[in-house]
């Protein structure tokens, strides 16, 4: 299976300076360059401070691509705001790509991990090329198992208001991705692919996550998150 990549970051290149797609393969349109502009954060988009923080990050496009895409630090910003670059990096799929992956973003992740993709590099100009990765047959024993154990209270209510079409923060949970996993295990096949999420970016008007996760959540930013029409779903509660 062929996926293109891309990389958002801050730096000054021959193109631009500032945040903007510093590289991409040959097969991303300007379209869909665009897109992936909009949706990568830029200065002080994580929500974690620590140097090691990581979101991974899922979205649909609507030109029928889904991408997978991971937000890191990096080196010190190269402009006078200090602080460190944010790097994202980015694969780039059509959705049909992901049949034989159980139509599941959280697969393909833990793969293009396994094989050192998605990883923050020190050449952050570099020429890329599309990824290479193994088909399904190779991989049988990647997918995760049925879970016949009925499914916790906290994923029950986040799969009720997702079934409703409410956009969801959910707050509190100490690990995100692993209540992703029971998320998409309860959710049907068909409608994995819609389920955009992130682990650790902030949020923001330009990204309009299903899902989302956030440590805390005051009463102030509840109520921007409600104005956005997205509903606090408190794990601690």
């Amino acid at each position: 299976m062929q996926l293109e990549q891309a990389i958002f970051t801050s730096a000054r290149t021959r193109h631009a300076q500032g945040y903007h797609l510093t590289s991409r393969s040959p097969g991303i349109t300007d379209q869909v360059a665009q897109a992936l502009s909009q949706w990568s954060p830029s200065h002080g988009g994580l929500i974690e401070s620590n140097i090691d923080a990581v979101s991974l990050n899922y979205f649909p496009l609507p030109s029928n691509c889904g991408v997978l895409a991971r937000s890191v630090y990096g080196g010190p910003e190269y402009s006078d705001r200090g602080g460190l670059q944010i790097v994202t990096r980015m694969l780039v799929f059509h959705r049909e790509q992901l049949a034989d992956y159980s139509n599941s973003p959280l697969i393909l992740a833990r793969l293009a991990l396994a094989l050192g993709q998605l990883r923050l590099s020190s050449n952050l100009n570099q020429v890329l090329e599309p990824v290479e990765l193994p088909d399904w047959t190779a991989l049988a024993n990647a997918a995760p198992k049925h879970n016949s154990v009925e499914p916790s209270a906290r994923v029950q209510t986040l799969v009720q208001r997702l079934q409703t079409g409410s956009r969801v923060a959910v707050i509190g949970a100490e690990n995100p991705q692993e209540l992703l996993e029971e998320l998409f295990q309860q959710t049907h096949p068909n409608d994995r692919l819609d389920m955009s999420f992130t682990t650790g970016l902030k949020p923001s008007m330009h990204r309009q996550f299903r899902v989302q996760f956030l440590p805390a959540a005051d009463p102030r930013q509840r109520g921007q998150l409600a104005a956005q029409g997205v509903e606090c779903v408190d794990l601690a509660v």
